[in-house]
């Protein structure tokens, strides 16, 4: 996994700890379902595809948020950047594993 993978691996599960919502779109996202239309394999590239739009849409939320100053474009414009090398799949993966092991452990989300 690279750097910028687990830096939003790491900020998101540090935001479900604190975002119900969050959390619980997360999970509705990873583990849907589309039989009997869609193959297994074809639901997790879905599922891929959603979790990268959702990150992305959050990132540029947070962008349009930031006054507009120089270094907040400058800093906008990097983490933009840098969603470009985040490998999605390992994300979902890595993601989809958390959530598991959460309710496996009886709670809502794995604690630090």
């Amino acid at each position: 996994m690279n750097r910028f993978t687990q830096a939003v691996f790491d900020a998101l599960i540090e935001a479900i700890e604190e975002d119900e919502q969050l959390r619980t779109d997360l999970k509705t996202m990873l583990f849907k379902e589309y039989k009997p239309f869609l193959t297994e394999q074809q639901t997790l590239q879905a599922n891929i595809i959603a979790l990268q739009t959702y990150v992305q849409d959050l990132l540029n939320q947070w962008y349009a948020w930031l006054p507009d100053t120089t270094s907040n474009q400058l800093g906008g414009e990097l983490a933009l950047a840098a969603l470009q090398a985040v490998y999605w799949s390992v994300l979902t993966g890595l993601l989809q594993e958390h959530f598991a092991t959460s309710v496996k452990k009886g709670g809502n989300h794995a604690r630090r």
